[in-house]
């Protein structure tokens, strides 16, 4: 059964997020694209795409682990 309260506040999160932060987080984790990928749908380079990822992972982390004692890594990636 999926976990509806840690999807909610994930949810809740996100939308605490700068719409860009939220969109290049949602395509990179969620919709599982690449740095290219994003940048090419954001209409931004690759850096910007790193660097607003890191920012809204920072502030995720922070507001969850705020919530929670501590948040999931979701920032290993291999691609």
């Amino acid at each position: 059964m999926p976990d509806v309260p840690l999807r909610e506040t994930l949810r809740g999160a996100l939308r605490k997020l700068a719409p860009r932060q939220r969109a290049a987080v949602v395509l990179r984790y969620c919709e599982d694209l690449s740095t290219e990928q994003v940048a090419d749908i954001l209409g931004c380079s690759t850096g910007t795409v790193a660097s607003q990822t890191h920012r809204a992972l920072r502030i995720l982390r922070a507001d969850l682990d705020e919530l929670s004692g501590s948040a999931p890594d979701i920032t290993h990636r291999t691609n």
